[in-house]
């Protein structure tokens, strides 16, 4: 009687496998980099922006803005009000440039738009964006390893303030920076660059609610004119990552041998 028992080979080879021990030492990338990411996006959004009838009187100033570089028509910072703002942006255009011999003051043309972060930190819905830890491998440039990457997503809501003298002129660039939230066949999920342990990283960024997203306008006194102001706030998922560093050596478990 034949037995076709399966029976087990053993290998004379020795078995090597990856042994990696995890430090106390942690490094997590910086919310700065998802402002300047965001920031960025609405930069593109108004570069978009164009005015068929520049000439016509109601449209100078706007196609006036238009054509400005998008460091002369958008900020990002902390400021009290759009006021503080534009006492802080009059005082960095008074201040010389490398190179200058002398102040030479630069007015500030508006409109201008500038981007807030508030205060706080709030992790994402677990059911849209759960935590994954050792999501990958951090290795340096040269390919040495690092250490494990875990991922969380943070619920982060910024202002939007844009700042001029005319209505007309902030309704059309609210109206543009609305619309976009707005439509499904825009892109509203963007990417920004990290540095974690001297390797380049990405962090994923989408803007959430975007239907429920509304403009709120204001006016106040500054100097002698009214200063118009339309405030939008938008609010976006973000990934955050944090390495555990630690370190990877290969261990040998020769043939024969009882673990």
């Amino acid at each position: 009687m034949s037995d076709n028992t399966d029976i087990p080979s053993f290998s004379n080879d020795d078995f090597t496998f990856d042994e990696v021990i995890h430090g106390d030492r942690l490094e997590v990338s910086y919310l700065t980099d998802i402002d300047i990411g965001v920031t960025n996006k609405i930069g593109a959004v108004i570069g978009r922006l164009h005015v068929s009838s520049p000439e016509h009187a109601r449209n100078k100033r706007l196609a006036a803005f238009a054509t400005r570089s998008t460091k002369d028509k958008l900020a990002m910072g902390e400021f009290e009000s759009p006021r503080r703002f534009l006492m802080a942006l009059s005082k960095q255009r008074a201040t010389p440039e490398p190179g200058e011999t002398e102040t030479k003051q630069k007015n500030v043309q508006l409109p201008y738009l500038y981007v807030t972060r508030a205060p706080g930190i709030v992790f994402a819905e677990p059911d849209q964006y759960a935590d994954v830890s050792d999501m990958t491998e951090l290795c340096d440039p040269d390919g040495a390893y690092l250490g494990q990457v875990d991922r969380s997503v943070v619920s982060l809501t910024y202002q939007l303030n844009i700042v001029g003298w005319q209505n007309d002129n902030i309704d059309a660039i609210g109206l543009l920076i609305l619309s976009w939230l707005r439509h499904q066949h825009i892109d509203h999920s963007f990417t920004v660059k990290t540095i974690l342990g001297e390797s380049p990283c990405e962090l994923g960024i989408d803007i959430t609610d975007r239907h429920l997203v509304t403009a709120d306008g204001a006016s106040l006194a500054f100097e002698e004119d009214k200063l118009r102001v339309l405030a939008i706030t938008l609010t976006v998922a973000a990934e955050v990552l944090t390495v555990r560093y630690g370190t990877k050596t290969t261990a040998t478990v020769q043939a024969g041998s009882v673990l």
